[in-house]
């Protein structure tokens, strides 16, 4: 999502700067666009490596690089705080934002800063460096007012497209999760989901049904498994979800006994839960009744 969103981010940047270059003809601030024609030129460089390429780390680091100098000269040139530059800062760190990976956000917010409080200061300790390059206040209203407007419309369709693509992304997450449930519910087995502190995300309806027939109690999503676990099979429960957390697949034959149904064989397995990435985010505790082929003399098992 975040290199489209910087390939519609520079669509949209081209369009809006063409918008200004002509805005600059009516109000006569022609210092100003020559600074657009080089950005212009940026964001063409930063749209090929990016859409074409495939090179999104070039096309990001040019346009942050890009959007800050030209921001501050902007600044320099169009009349510093009576200007409408500080509205082109908002602007571009939703820009930058949108379509980066959140851990360069703190990044961005923290270049932001710190470029703004610099140039801020620079005019307050040095006025003379900034000129007043408006013909007069109707041009600058004018110019102050299509800035801002653009601005906000272009804030407007990013965030538009974001929560579009949020939306999207949602329903076909709760279609995901609905099929999963329904795939799991059909099952004759017990499948618990668990987090990192062993506490319960999801269970179906095996599991909810045994869990109520042998302790008189419900599943609750939020509660530690282990209050749901034999006392007798405790602690070597909670030692496989142990293993099972570092990444160890556990699997074993155990009978254990219920005051209310009395004496089942389980075969237990244990498997890490693995995100897009690669790391663990929890586990799953699965149980599958095999008592009848206990009874039936097959297999080998351990007891509790």
């Amino acid at each position: 999502m975040e290199n489209r969103m910087l390939n519609m981010a520079c669509l949209m940047l081209l369009v809006v700067l063409l918008l200004f270059l002509v805005l600059n003809g009516f109000t006569g601030l022609w210092r100003r666009s020559v600074l657009l024609i080089i950005i212009f030129a940026c964001e063409i460089i930063v749209y090929y490596y990016s859409r074409f390429k495939k090179q999104y780390a070039t096309g990001l680091i040019i346009n942050g690089l890009v959007s800050y100098a030209a921001l501050a000269f902007n600044y320099y040139l169009n009349s510093g705080i009576e200007g409408p530059t500080l509205f082109l800062f908002f602007f571009t760190l939703h820009t930058l934002v949108s379509g980066t990976p959140a851990k360069l956000h703190p990044l961005w917010l923290a270049l932001h800063i710190i470029t703004v409080t610099a140039v801020l200061t620079i005019e307050l300790v040095m006025p003379a460096l900034i000129k007043y390059t408006y013909r007069n206040d109707t041009a600058r209203m004018a110019d102050i007012t299509a800035i801002y407007i653009v601005s906000i419309l272009f804030i407007f369709q990013l965030t538009r497209y974001i929560r579009a693509y949020y939306e999207e992304e949602k329903l076909l997450a709760n279609e995901y999760a609905l099929k999963l449930k329904a795939f799991f519910d059909i099952s004759g087995n017990s499948h618990i989901l668990l987090d990192k502190n062993f506490n319960i995300i999801y269970f179906n309806c095996t599991a909810s049904t045994f869990v109520c027939d042998a302790y008189k109690e419900y599943l609750t999503s939020g509660r530690s498994v282990f209050d749901y676990v034999s006392p007798s099979y405790a602690a070597q429960c909670r030692e496989n979800c142990v293993k099972a957390l570092a990444g160890t697949i556990v699997q074993e034959q155990r009978m254990i006994t219920y005051e209310q149904l009395g004496n089942i064989w389980w075969n237990i397995s244990f498997r890490p839960a693995w995100d897009s990435k690669g790391d663990v985010i929890g586990l799953s505790f699965n149980t599958i009744n095999i008592s009848a082929a206990k009874t039936a003399g097959t297999g080998t098992a351990g007891q509790a």
